[in-house]
């Protein structure tokens, strides 16, 4: 995580925000949870990817799966990989992989594995085309496909990795994230684990998802190492009430253990529903998934926490702020935790911040035109938070998607 001196005495906010004639609004003085005090100001960037293929042929959208100390950028229905350069922002071909079935790969989701030997790192991909999992090198000389593992994961929360110091033989997790729009024929979806850099995987853990005839989730959303606690992991899923649940393994991931709060059952079981969580080494933090609108069960997005109650095997949630509807992005950066929410509520998405030193009243940053889908990374590069393009900012085509990037270093405290 890339912190720095944390902020104190945080009294106005002021916001600015350039980006093909759109704009973020000021957020207003009386922020959901009564909270006034802010000082941020935001910017973003749009990055526009390259003009062609590797047939050469021109295309209109690039898509951003992964950031590590580089960004993982594929073509949208190409087969041409990227690099991006986060600081520069600039675009270089990094490999060609094909799915070997002479149509264009659609990579929904990918993974960096990172720093395996000096001369390349690993890529994890999923081909929504051929439903398949493909393992390569970066420098195009390893290419390796998985018949049984036919789901990827909800990007890029539903995968993680304890790698450490120890990078040969740390372990990696993914949970499979179902949709119907996928046509997987399944009626499980699972969770797998790896202790050899991706080569070889085993499926730990499953449940029965919407397709079977005694459905337990839809899906699920984020698997996430506990960076307190060795051999811990967190494990979530959605999307209704019922559907909605956090695991825990201790043993690395071998086994899992529901851990729900007995007293958010029902309705309030949604309170379990979300898309990432933020470790402190007292709490659990994370904002649901979860919308007032028709779609929702009109609870709204809520800033939460608990204690980890080892013990007990039992979360005790507490409610901490209202969020205003589904939070898709809770992202480590510099200042606290960035949580943004899907446009749907009033026609307005939420941005907040969370202060390092004071999680527990996030501020309400701004309020955009465009909404906020799937989270790329788990903690920002420096200042700056990439993202697919934000819902409704440009046509709503998959076919027309660009990289987004928001710059959050223009930051400044008010005295």
């Amino acid at each position: 995580m890339r912190k720095s001196q944390t902020i104190k005495n945080i009294l106005t906010v002021f916001i600015m925000i350039i980006l093909c004639g759109c704009s973020i609004q000021a957020a207003e003085a009386d922020t959901i949870n009564g909270k006034t005090e802010q000082g941020y100001a935001i910017s973003t960037i749009p990055v526009y990817g390259p003009k062609a293929n590797s047939d050469g042929n021109p295309f209109p959208s690039v898509e951003i799966l992964d950031l590590w100390d580089y960004g993982l950028v594929s073509a949208y229905c190409g087969d041409q990989l990227y690099r991006l350069n986060p600081a520069s922002l600039e675009l270089e071909k990094m490999m060609v992989l094909k799915n070997g079935t002479g149509k264009m790969p659609n990579w929904y989701c990918g993974k960096i594995i990172p720093r395996y030997t000096p001369e390349y790192d690993y890529l994890l991909l999923w081909d929504q085309h051929t439903k398949k999992m493909y393992h390569a090198a970066t420098d195009g000389t390893y290419v390796k496909s998985f018949e049984e593992q036919k789901l990827g994961w909800l990007r890029n929360t539903g995968i993680d990795m304890d790698i450490g110091s120890n990078v040969v033989h740390g372990t990696i997790i993914y949970a499979e994230y179902y949709l119907e729009g996928f046509n997987v024929d399944t009626d499980t979806v699972k969770v797998w684990r790896s202790t050899d850099q991706g080569r070889t995987w085993t499926a730990v853990f499953s449940q029965n998802c919407r397709q079977s005839e005694s459905s337990e989730i839809y899906h699920f959303l984020f698997v996430r190492r506990d960076p307190y606690n060795e051999g811990h992991w967190y494990l979530g899923s959605g999307d209704t009430p019922d559907e909605s649940n956090i695991w825990r393994s201790v043993d690395d991931g071998l086994t899992w253990t529901k851990i729900n709060d007995p007293l958010f059952s029902g309705e309030l079981q949604s309170v379990h529903r979300t898309c990432n969580l933020y470790f402190t080494e007292d709490y659990i933090y994370w904002g649901t998934d979860d919308s007032v609108t028709a779609y929702g069960t009109g609870h709204g997005g809520k800033w939460c926490r608990s204690p980890r109650n080892i013990e007990t095997n039992q979360l005790s949630v507490e409610v901490l702020a209202e969020l205003g509807d589904w939070v898709r992005i809770t992202q480590e950066t510099p200042y606290g935790v960035f949580l943004a929410t899907e446009k749907r509520f009033e026609d307005k998405a939420y941005v907040w911040m969370a202060p390092y030193e004071d999680l527990e009243h996030p501020r309400l940053v701004a309020r955009t035109d465009y909404g906020f889908g799937s989270q790329i990374s788990n903690a920002s590069y420096g200042s700056r938070l990439f993202f697919a393009s934000p819902w409704k900012l440009y046509p709503a085509t998959y076919s027309d998607t660009r990289i987004h990037v928001i710059d959050i270093s223009t930051m400044s405290v008010v005295e």
